[in-house]
């Protein structure tokens, strides 16, 4: 992997790394519950039945590269549905608190991408 230089755009880049999608047990026996932490907040997600592979695969906190990766499922059934919650509940994470967390969204939300956009246009008449 190359080494980028310092620019605005590497950087935004890099916030997508800080992002970990991890699990604990809640108060209530059975349920656990998932958070994804940015920088310093931590966000709950959902909560759902203990099931030990998917405890198991998130306790530590993965990545969110990782987190949403289904090559890392290894065929389980749980941790699938878990990678499809887990997507769709930062997505709607991200409306609710205009927040930028998938680097889908951090893309979309790029000022220099915008400028290129916007200079392309008027450009071409």
């Amino acid at each position: 992997m190359s080494s980028c230089p310092e620019t605005r755009a590497c950087k935004w880049r890099k916030t997508m790394k800080k992002s970990v999608v991890y699990c604990c047990d809640s108060n209530v026996k059975g349920l656990i519950d998932f958070y994804v932490r940015t920088g310093n907040e931590s966000i709950y997600l959902f909560t759902q039945k203990y099931r030990k592979s998917t405890f198991s695969h998130y306790r530590n906190g993965l990545i969110l590269d990782e987190a949403l990766s289904y090559r890392k499922a290894y065929h389980d059934h749980a941790i699938i549905s878990v990678i499809k919650r887990v997507r769709m509940n930062i997505c709607y994470i991200e409306k609710q608190h205009g927040i930028a967390i998938l680097n889908k969204t951090q893309y979309a939300l790029n000022p220099l991408r915008k400028s290129r956009v916007a200079q392309s246009v008027s450009i071409s008449y």
